[in-house]
């Protein structure tokens, strides 16, 4: 993966990106050979990877990671649109994890894809 993001005025559609990546290899073992559903709620994401490419050279390389580690997995990914309200996966992400372990969540360390090293 280029190591270089291209400049824009936020970074965080790229981060956002870095997110289903990130959980595909986190959870392989649970994935692998499964129907996996992907609630995102960013529109940017959700398009680059239901189109399987982005205008954006950095976004179309972290779609490529996305999609070769899903085949890897031989998961079949499902994704569809989640308003960012009902997005559980926020509540982490804004220091809420008390909401997450009430409902009887577990903190997993993420693991990262060797291929989004340098």
């Amino acid at each position: 993966v280029k190591c270089d993001w291209i400049e824009r005025s936020t970074q965080i559609v790229p981060i956002e990106m870095l997110a289903p990546i990130v959980a595909l290899e986190t959870f392989a073992d649970r994935v692998r050979g499964a129907d996996v559903f992907l609630l995102i709620d960013s529109e940017a994401v959700e398009g680059a990877l239901i189109k399987g490419y982005s205008s954006r050279e950095d976004l179309c390389l972290l779609v490529s990671v996305f999609w070769n580690l899903a085949l890897k997995l031989r998961a079949r990914i499902f994704i569809d649109r989640v308003s960012t309200n009902a997005n559980p996966a926020d509540w982490p992400s804004r220091d809420k994890l008390e909401i997450g372990e009430a409902a009887g969540w577990s903190t997993f360390k993420p693991i990262w894809p060797n291929e989004l090293f340098c």
